[in-house]
Formats: C-alpha cells, structure tokens, sequence
C-alpha cells in the first residue's frame, strides 16, 4: 500500500555485481532512525525495517518516504541501510534522501573504502638492513635491555613514591626504626603461623607489641607446660593428700593457683 498522497518520496535504485560480472544475491534493509516518525498531517506513523531483495541481474528499486518532509517529525532524520548478502560480507550505514532528489543511485551515495582519490604506488630508496633474526642477536638485545631496565632508577614509577610514604626494600633490609621493626615482628608472627599450620609448634608467647595486646594464656608444647591468666606456664600439677583431713583439697588448691586458674585465699 503506497504512502498517503502528499508525503514526498523518494526513488532509489541500486546493482551489486561481483568483479567478475555475476550478480550479487541478497537485500537490503531501510530502517528510518529514530524508530517512529509521524505525519499528524496524515494520520500516519512510519515506522519499521523495509527489506528489498536483489533480482537475478543483482539489481533493486524501492520508492521511500523522503527524509526531510515537511509533513513528518521529527525532521532530520536518516536511514540505516543494512547489506544482507548470501554470498559476501555485508555492512551498514545512514541514507539520507532529500525530496528534491526524485532518484537516488546507491553507486552514487553508498560509502566507498578506500576515499576517492587517486592511489599510485610509489617505490622509495633502500632502507638499512634489519636484524638478521638470529637467536644470538635476539639474546644480545634482550640482556642488553634487561640491564638498562635494572639500573634505571625508576622504570616504571612504581619503585618509591616520591614523598617516601611507601617502604622500599632498602628501607626494609636496614635498622631505620619502624620500618625495620615492623618487619622483624611481622617475621616473628608468620614463622609462628608456619610452625602452627605445619604442626611442630603451639601458640607460644608470639611478640604483640606491636598492637598492644599482652598475652593471659600461655601454652608450652614444646616443653609440656601452660600457664594461665599471666602465670608463668609449668608442668602438669601432682594433687596429694587426703580428703578426710583437708590436705587434699589444699593441695588442689595449690595446684590450681600455681596455674593461674585460681587466687588461694583459703586458710587453715
């Protein structure tokens, strides 16, 4: 069904042959962009993709709405022309068709690579011989750019911060105050969570000094002694005694304070 009478249209035409002569198989899709135009002068919307098949000689003729018709909003707009081949790469690009160009050729309108202009190979004058390739010249300029790269002082600016604010290896390899003490307890605490993961050690007196935390809990394994609430750790306590004169009960009592479990306030 044609478009109202009034609206300004537009043919356009186009055929696709190969190099060799034969004729392109395919269509081509017109799409008005934005996705809907309107026509309040004729009740109409525009909207949707138009397909257009080639016919046997490669050739295609569509008449469409012009692009700058008075009657249509938005104005401005264009078409976004899709190449849909069956036996060649396809692209796609904006058409626009004013109504003053009753008919529009594709071959005069359609992008083409390279720019028009006219190309002419030019041969120039012998340049310096390349590297030959060879495993030994390749290794040359690898250590040779591997040295230079070492003695830069910064190659990267990721070495030091320029105000100092980051530790740098020399700084941590020296006795310089915090940094040299913040590596010595961090040393102290991962080869402590070595032993513990590997299973030859128990939490013993770890250096926290760091944090400020004192420890109330020691455990000995290696030597087969804890000690509880700051109590220097010992071994497994012997209790004595008898419980029908007390003596037992006091010798728990003192087995249990030399732990650190509890104060004997007890008397006789």
């Amino acid at each position: 069904m044609p478009l109202p009478v009034g609206l300004s249209t537009v043919t356009v035409t186009g055929t696709y042959k190969h190099p060799d002569g034969t004729p392109f198989k395919g269509k081509l899709l017109f799409t008005p962009e934005p996705a809907i135009l309107t026509s309040a002068a004729h009740g109409t919307l525009i909207l949707g993709t138009l397909e257009v098949p080639l016919d046997v000689d490669g050739a295609m003729s569509v008449t469409l709405l012009a692009t700058d018709d008075a009657d249509v909003t938005p104005s401005g707009w264009t078409y976004q022309v899709t190449e849909r081949w069956y036996d060649a790469p396809g692209r796609s690009y904006p058409l626009s068709l004013p109504a003053t160009a009753s008919t529009v050729d594709l071959a005069d309108v359609a992008p083409t690579a390279p720019a028009a202009g006219v190309y002419v190979v030019v041969t120039g004058p012998q340049g310096p011989p390349g590297a030959d390739g060879s495993e030994a010249e390749a290794e040359a300029y690898t250590d040779a750019a591997v040295a230079a790269h070492v003695v830069t002082l910064d190659p990267h600016g990721d070495r030091a911060w320029a105000t100092n604010q980051f530790a740098t290896i020399t700084a941590l390899t020296t006795t310089n105050g915090t940094v040299a003490t913040l590596d010595g307890y961090l040393g102290d605490i991962f080869a402590r969570i070595a032993a513990i993961e590997g299973g030859t050690a128990f939490l013993t007196a770890v250096n926290t000094s760091l944090v400020n935390v004192a420890f109330k809990h020691t455990l000995d394994g290696t030597n087969d002694k804890l000690g509880f609430h700051g109590a220097a750790p010992i071994t497994k306590q012997t209790v004595t005694g008898s419980w029908a004169d007390g003596s037992a009960g006091a010798s728990l009592a003192t087995a249990l304070a030399n732990l650190g479990l509890i104060v004997d306030n007890t008397t006789a």
